[in-house]
């Protein structure tokens, strides 16, 4: 469990995972806890409180909003510690500066947690509020096209689950009043099923664009799932500095003219290519075979400027140009 700086270990925070450095504690207090901290010079209403928290078990009947999730210990006392809905808590004891700095620190790294925490911690809240349904397991297995579970951002594991209709503005505004926001920032979106590696893979999944993926495939023949995938391949997630809202907006309007169609296969791509720019024809014309032409070569070298990306339906693929790279001469012909 221990770790060689703090920065490391704010990391691990955000999972909330069990981690320890020469000063600073955190300890995750569900399941079985091999490393309970020692409270015995915390003051006494405090340190009875949490350590009642140490023999809560996992079941979501033994649980409710206010039991301790994680606990974070600074210099053998407790500064800061997160409620099962997502929320840090601090003690009115006063601090030392080093205290006080793994505090504020704390509460910026539990305040960023993972989509996969907050899935999981809004789920034991379906659970013990008696709605199954809620549940992240439940949509993957029933849900039917794509869908949304988002929640305000100041209370992260009260959560609805919602579909886009492509009307941006309408289904903007529907979110926003359901989650008693006022703009997109104050809305988390905790899961995004059908948004392909937009909505598998960015840490915060924004709503406006979210709407306005869905508004493109609504008015131009672009799956859902390969907007996504386009857009994470335009703007990775390891990209520095992390792109904006607006620079992701700005990338789905250029999706239209970047974007070459469903295809079965790359190989039919090709074919459908040399259809487009006359080649066939001409082959034709001159009496050559088509089973002259060496296929894969040709495959091969269009490809160094494309990219596949799922098309949502078994056995095709959607082609782009590709982001990053010029296109081959063969694919600069005109269509």
């Amino acid at each position: 469990m221990t770790v060689s700086t703090l920065t490391e270990a704010l990391q691990r925070l955000r999972h909330l995972g069990n981690v320890r450095t020469t000063t600073l504690h955190g300890v995750r207090l569900t399941g079985f806890v091999r490393d309970l901290p020692d409270l015995s010079t915390t003051p006494g209403p405090l340190r009875e409180h949490l350590q009642a928290e140490f023999h809560t078990t996992d079941h979501p009947g033994d649980r409710d909003a206010d039991s301790v999730e994680y606990l974070v210990c600074s210099g053998g006392l407790p500064v800061l510690w997160l409620t099962a809905d997502a929320r840090t808590h601090t003690p009115s004891y006063p601090l030392t500066a080093t205290q006080t700095r793994h505090q504020h620190a704390a509460r910026t790294a539990l305040g960023d947690l993972y989509r996969h925490i907050l899935n999981e911690l809004a789920d034991r809240r379906g659970l013990r509020e008696h709605q199954p349904s809620d549940t992240t397991g439940h949509h993957q297995e029933h849900t039917d096209g794509p869908i949304l579970r988002v929640a305000p951002r100041e209370d992260p594991t009260s959560t609805w689950w919602v579909r886009l209709s492509g009307d941006p503005q309408q289904d903007r505004q529907r979110v926003l009043s359901h989650c008693g926001a006022t703009g997109s920032e104050n809305v988390l979106v905790l899961a995004a099923f059908g948004y392909g590696d937009y909505g598998r893979q960015a840490h915060r999944p924004h709503l406006d664009v979210l709407c306005a993926m869905h508004h493109l495939t609504r008015t131009h023949p672009v799956p859902l799932v390969a907007i996504g995938d386009y857009l994470t391949t335009a703007h990775p997630s390891s990209s520095t500095p992390t792109p904006s809202t607006g620079d992701l907006l700005a990338t789905l309007t250029r999706i239209p003219d970047t974007f070459r169609g469903v295809f079965g296969s790359q190989t039919a791509y090709t074919e459908a290519h040399l259809e487009r720019i006359g080649w066939t024809r001409a082959l034709h014309q001159a009496g050559i075979p088509t089973t002259a032409l060496d296929l894969p070569a040709l495959t091969r070298q269009l490809f160094t400027g494309l990219l596949v990306t799922d098309a949502g339906t078994r056995g095709h693929i959607a082609v782009f140009n590709h982001p990053h790279r010029s296109s081959t001469p063969l694919e600069e012909t005109p269509r």
